[in-house]
């Protein structure tokens, strides 16, 4: 529900102590799940950043791999972790101003998990970004600024 892909079924979504429509709620918000589905065009991205993309692709570390043509990717057909660096690439090109990520950094190196933690987002929070990263990743807590740990579906504590 906090992406906007469940309705409520009852009460309202308030941003900033306002109500809001859910086209407006979704448009908050970038995710990427730990099931990562892709496609090879850019829905709603200006064709003129394609250098803006190869740039991601560099960065993610995976442009030996992807390559990117008229707003279309090469290929979809990437190992699990390259996939969610690929979803990155979509996220960050989408420049919302929260970001969820669900496990993201499980299937990637141990050097590309500390470059996501210790790089990536200190740069996205530099830039104003709100993340919420669901992770079971206990070496990397020193990245949050705040904790919930949940058991059953519930916030049994909170680490600031």
């Amino acid at each position: 529900m906090i992406t906007g892909l469940y309705f409520p079924h009852e009460g309202s979504i308030l941003i900033d102590n306002e109500k809001t429509t859910m086209e407006a709620h979704r448009a908050l918000f970038s995710a990427i799940f730990t099931d990562v589905h892709l496609f090879k065009r850019l829905y709603g991205i200006d064709r003129s950043r394609h250098t803006e993309v190869k740039k991601y692709l560099k960065m993610m570390q995976i442009d030996h791999v992807v390559s990117y043509e008229n707003n279309r990717f090469s290929t979809l057909d990437l190992s699990t972790g390259q996939k969610k660096r690929l979803a990155m690439i979509v996220a960050l090109m989408e420049d919302r101003p929260i970001y969820v990520f669900d496990e993201w950094a499980a299937e990637q190196s141990p050097q590309f998990k500390s470059y996501f933690y210790n790089t990536l987002l200190p740069d996205l929070k530099l830039q104003g970004k709100t993340i919420i990263s669901v992770n079971h990743d206990p070496q990397f807590e020193e990245a949050a600024d705040r904790i919930y740990y949940l058991a059953d579906g519930n916030v049994i504590r909170v680490k600031e």
